[in-house]
């Protein structure tokens, strides 16, 4: 899941299967209920999506939207200023890389706050959460700070990169050739060249039908096409 989960929404989700469940179990008991009913419980999965709307809307009574703490200056305030985050973040359902940016953009301004020398007075950190945005604001007494966020782009041009030139014109005798029987559609099975991919070298040509083998693919060159090997060893086949 890629949502906190606190113990509230574990046990609607338990609930819920447990609900949708006792159809298949106790049918007896859902057959006897009132006509206008039967609709609501024709299924499992009907029962199952009623019961997790219905408890997740009771569980929501009495959840803040808005909740603070205060952070008094000392060894612990991050770890403090973590847990109280992702209590808050698990009783509102945030995504779990959400609260993990927030907390750390939290953890950092508070850092930045007490490098100041605001170390005797206590820090205000309040949340809020409306479904679509989390607001973290920190209050503190003090001067204020600035943040200041740099970001530098440079450009400019390199020399030309060589790349290294391997040996030309061997023979297609020292590339570990084989031969061996390859199906074609419309033409059956036809003797194929086989050739090693890391004893091909530049300028080579491997006429068709042919295939190139290297450990993890292969390459096939069929009848009447040609293959360039390029001088980084690139494969160009010509159809």
């Amino acid at each position: 899941m890629d949502r906190m989960l606190d113990s509230r929404r574990i046990l609607i989700v338990g609930l819920a299967l447990t609900l949708s469940i006792s159809r298949n179990v106790i049918p007896d008991f859902y057959a006897q209920l009132p006509q206008p009913i039967q609709p609501f419980v024709a299924s499992d999965l009907v029962i199952g999506v009623i019961a997790a709307l219905v408890l997740n809307a009771l569980f929501r009574i009495g959840i803040r939207q808005r909740v603070s703490i205060s952070i008094v200056p000392s060894a612990q305030a991050i770890e403090q200023v973590q847990h109280f985050l992702e209590e808050q973040g698990a009783r509102w359902s945030v995504r779990r890389d959400v609260m993990a940016r927030v907390i750390f953009g939290t953890a950092q301004t508070l850092e930045v706050i007490f490098d100041q020398g605001h170390e005797s007075r206590p820090v205000i950190v309040e949340a809020v959460f409306d479904e679509y945005n989390l607001d973290i604001s920190l209050t503190y007494e003090g001067e204020p700070i600035e943040l200041v966020n740099l970001r530098v782009a440079a450009f400019g041009v390199n020399d030309p990169i060589e790349l290294p030139s391997l040996p030309q014109g061997i023979s297609s005798a020292g590339t570990g050739r084989s031969i061996r029987p390859v199906y074609f559609e419309k033409l059956g099975y036809v003797e194929t060249s086989v050739f090693k991919r890391d004893s091909l070298r530049p300028d080579m040509k491997l006429p068709g039908p042919a295939v190139v083998e290297e450990a993890t693919s292969a390459t096939l060159i069929p009848p009447g096409a040609t293959a360039d090997v390029a001088p980084d060893l690139g494969l160009f086949v010509k159809l």
